[in-house]
This record gives structure tokens, sequence and C-alpha cells, in this order.
């Protein structure tokens, strides 16, 4: 009979990941549209962040369009509450 053993570290300090992936057609055109996706959770919680605002800054030379899911423009920063 054969065993192994092995320990192996949690991480627990971690509230949330985020993510911000951007469309496939980077760079984009002049004048064309170009769309970031946020992504945010976390895999081994499945309760809800309280108090947490998502931001991203909108970068130089682009202009915000539109935003999906209760995100606002504020700024020069979107924000999701």
């Amino acid at each position: 009979m054969t065993s192994a053993t092995e320990n192996v570290e949690i991480v627990t300090d971690r509230t949330l990941e985020l993510a911000v992936t951007e469309a496939e057609y980077d760079p984009v055109v002049p004048s064309g549209e170009l769309t970031y996706l946020l992504t945010y959770g976390h895999s081994a919680l499945s309760a809800v962040a309280q108090n947490t605002v998502l931001e991203l800054p909108v970068p130089p030379g682009l202009t915000f369009v539109s935003a999906t899911d209760g995100g606002a423009l504020a700024g020069n920063v979107v924000a999701k509450p």
C-alpha cells in the first residue's frame, strides 16, 4: 500500500478577485468603440461584498459611452456601487 501527504496553503485574506479584459478588436480604429469587461468575485465565497465600489479610470484619449448593471461615469472614473 502506498500513501502520500502534501501540505497545501489556503489563502483566505483576499476578499475579491478582479479581472479587466478588452474585446478582441484592440487596437481599436479611430472613432471606433472599445469594450472593457470587468469581472469580479471570489470563487470560494458565496457572500456579497458589502460596502464595495468597483471603479475603473477612463484612459486618456478615450470617451466614455456607456456602462451596464448600474455603472456610471463620475469625473473620469466609471464606478459601480
